[in-house]
């Protein structure tokens, strides 16, 4: 008999956790029954719906769904106000829970955890928190952190953490059930060969956010584009949660007379994938440690050589100088160098490009993510047998630490 699992999403915009969802909850249909509650509507619903996913709105404020990390932390009345909205809506969930008869309750992102959490909790649903988002305070309020951690040791059954990286920064007892489930690649088919005369396309993939490094992005871009003026310079990605701001310091920067020309902006795109297969070398530049970096993975997966930065749930995926190049955060000038090492050197692009899309074969597959989430369930409601079920065969999603090697 199958469980169904009631999976809860803040939001329906297509961030990383999002995209990892839409990719996960496929494989596990068969043993699962998914059943989707999102508090907005928006592009996930539609793809969800696409695929065949039971998915139902649960509408709340747009203050509450819209809130950024920093705001959160601020003590004034209309934080206050949040937080009674968000109690409230807690109690109201906990009745729409009822109504769809589910065995497990899976929260997908902050706001689902702490907002549907307790619903589930009121409700005494068996409750996994998945945290896609590293709880320190370099990347949270502080205020923020102690609340989570806090939570995390008493509301939720089991945690999943999508790195190492993050699950350090839980500091959860050795009691507590806790995994490390890679966001594994859905997409591994076919590759284009990386390696045709000079890597002249080099993007950036992601939300528009100052701490995803677009703006280091354009600074690698005006040191190496006066050495080769040919190469082209692409930015994939969106202002998802009101950082409009920063997307306009972007293109303002792009139009200066050292980048005008030379910097593309593709905006938000469904089909990532394409995107990538166009581009020569992917880049990534975020200026504080990354909880994953799916984006990496995904690049990988294409056989495209990968230029990262040396933090966080980045370094469980790269090795460094064999299945991609690691860079220290807004180190402009170490990352313009290996840009034109490329460059100059197209068959060690390749070399990396294929031993990229090695380790994401062996270590970070959507098989290996939905074989791990099925085993949690099982031990987390003492029955089943997920061996038999989650389509392809299926490798571990095991940490293995990074390596270093000569480039």
């Amino acid at each position: 008999m199958a469980y169904r699992v009631l999976f809860i999403d803040h939001t329906a915009k297509l961030g990383g956790g999002e995209i990892f969802l839409l990719n996960l909850l496929p494989h596990l249909v068969g043993p699962v029954t998914p059943v989707v509650l999102l508090f907005e509507d928006g592009p996930l619903r539609h793809e969800l719906e696409r695929r065949k996913i039971e998915v139902h709105l649960f509408r709340a404020s747009g203050e509450l769904v819209n809130t950024n990390r920093d705001s959160m932390a601020r003590f004034t009345g209309a934080a206050i106000h949040r937080g009674l909205s968000a109690v409230r809506m807690s109690l109201h969930l906990q009745r729409v829970i009822s109504t769809l008869n589910v065995d497990v309750v899976h929260t997908n992102n902050l706001k689902a955890c702490l907002i549907g959490g307790l619903a589930a909790r009121l409700m005494r649903k068996p409750l996994v928190w998945h945290i896609h988002d590293r709880i320190s305070q370099d990347y949270l309020p502080t205020k923020v952190v102690k609340l989570v951690r806090t939570m995390a040791r008493f509301i939720p059954n089991a945690v999943i953490a999508n790195s190492l990286a993050t699950q350090t920064t839980l500091k959860l007892p050795r009691s507590k059930m806790t995994r490390v489930i890679y966001p594994g690649v859905s997409e591994v088919g076919t590759v284009s060969s990386t390696v045709r005369g000079h890597l002249t396309r080099i993007g950036i993939v992601g939300r528009l956010s100052e701490w995803k490094g677009q703006h280091i992005f354009l600074e690698v871009a005006a040191r190496v584009l006066k050495e080769y003026p040919e190469t082209e310079w692409v930015i994939v990605g969106a202002a998802l949660f009101g950082e409009d701001d920063y997307s306009n310091q972007l293109k303002a920067r792009a139009a200066q007379p050292d980048l005008d020309g030379h910097v593309v902006f593709r905006g938000f795109q469904s089909d990532v994938v394409t995107e990538m297969r166009n581009l020569d070398i992917v880049m990534h530049c975020s200026t504080s440690p990354e909880p994953f970096g799916q984006v990496i993975t995904e690049a990988m997966a294409l056989q495209k050589p990968v230029i990262a930065t040396r933090a966080g749930g980045v370094l469980e995926i790269i090795e460094d100088g064999t299945s991609g190049l690691l860079v220290d955060m807004g180190n402009v000038r170490e990352a313009s160098e290996l840009v034109t090492m490329l460059i100059d050197k197209p068959l060690v692009a390749k070399v990396l490009g294929e031993n990229g899309r090695k380790r994401v074969l062996e270590h970070f597959t959507i098989q290996a993510s939905a074989l791990a989430t099925l085993e949690l369930y099982t031990e987390l409601l003492g029955s089943g047998d997920p061996q038999n079920h989650g389509g392809e065969d299926a490798s571990c999603g095991t940490h293995t630490g990074p390596k270093s090697a000569v480039k």
